[in-house]
């Protein structure tokens, strides 16, 4: 939070709240986009198509003030009158690098878009991918987020199947996608009664809907060996371990364990620890029809 007030005052600087107090064009560029102005910006980058890359004091330049600036806004759910698009195509002109990160929240702009609570995301992100934005990179500096993150965080399949459709990587993101689902729901020690009371709930039954249909989606763009083993046993030992016993079925028909006997193996090990005997046996009964 702190951090986004901070950056909210960074942006509102600019000419101490006055156009008048503005320096330089440079200058009345970044007010115009932190008062909403895009008539405004529209003249100065038109006059001087160069002053985009410009940065201001604080080492931003308008691409970065935009981004950081929008990012405000949205979290405070004043995103719906800022003319964002305008400010974009504007800016996007010149065909600057969009593959940057942010000095505040060290994200990039897919990063920045894909996290926001908004209802014109993909609108948003078809144009920077149009323009350059690379979805491979990770979107958080220095972490092994991918931006496939944002849609299982989210629980958001539209945004998921676009993001699949140009070419997001799936590396480890399956088996995140199901423990991303079931993370909320597991605490220490629990008892397998109030598993099962959990398993009744209608927050989990609203949540494993999204999770099938989120698998169905997942495997239009990806085939299921060349999942990692990351992804193969961490979905299934969550499956397991709240005892969903048709999904872990739906995973073992798509093949799952069909080329990897030694993950078979620990996921029997888990089931049977863990009292998963029907779930246990399903698996042995791979095994054997496997030949492993």
């Amino acid at each position: 939070m702190k951090k986004i007030i901070l950056t909210a005052i960074l942006v509102f600087s600019f000419c101490i709240g006055s156009e008048s107090k503005c320096n330089s064009q440079s200058e009345r560029l970044l007010f115009a986009i932190s008062s909403n102005n895009c008539k405004v910006a529209k003249e100065i980058v038109n006059k001087n198509p160069k002053i985009i890359f410009e940065t201001n004091e604080y080492g931003a330049d308008n691409m970065e003030v935009l981004f950081t600036y929008y990012y405000v806004l949205a979290n405070y759910d004043l995103w719906q009158d800022y003319d964002f698009n305008c400010f974009l195509d504007t800016l996007l002109q010149e065909k600057p690098n969009l593959n940057f990160y942010t000095q505040e929240l060290n994200l990039t702009p897919l990063g920045i878009v894909a996290g926001l609570p908004i209802s014109n995301k993909i609108e948003i992100l078809d144009k920077l991918l149009k323009a350059g934005a690379d979805i491979k990179q990770m979107p958080l500096k220095d972490s092994d987020m991918e931006i496939l993150y944002f849609a299982i965080y989210n629980k958001d399949l539209n945004l998921m199947e676009y993001l699949l459709k140009n070419g997001a990587p799936t590396k480890d993101n399956f088996g995140r996608m199901i423990a991303e689902w079931l993370y909320d729901y597991k605490t220490e020690n629990q008892t397998n009664d109030e598993i099962m009371k959990i398993v009744k709930s209608k927050e989990f039954i609203r949540d494993r809907k999204w999770a099938l249909q989120s698998v169905d989606i997942f495997l239009k763009y990806a085939d299921i060996k060349d999942f990692s083993d990351k992804d193969r046993l961490g979905s299934i030992n969550s499956l397991t371990y709240f005892n969903d016993i048709e999904f872990v079925k739906k995973l073992v028909n798509l093949g799952i364990f069909d080329d990897k006997k030694e993950l078979l193996e620990k996921a029997i090990n888990y089931a049977k620890e863990n009292r998963r005997f029907e779930i246990a046996e399903i698996l042995e009964n791979l095994k054997a029809k496997k030949g492993f």
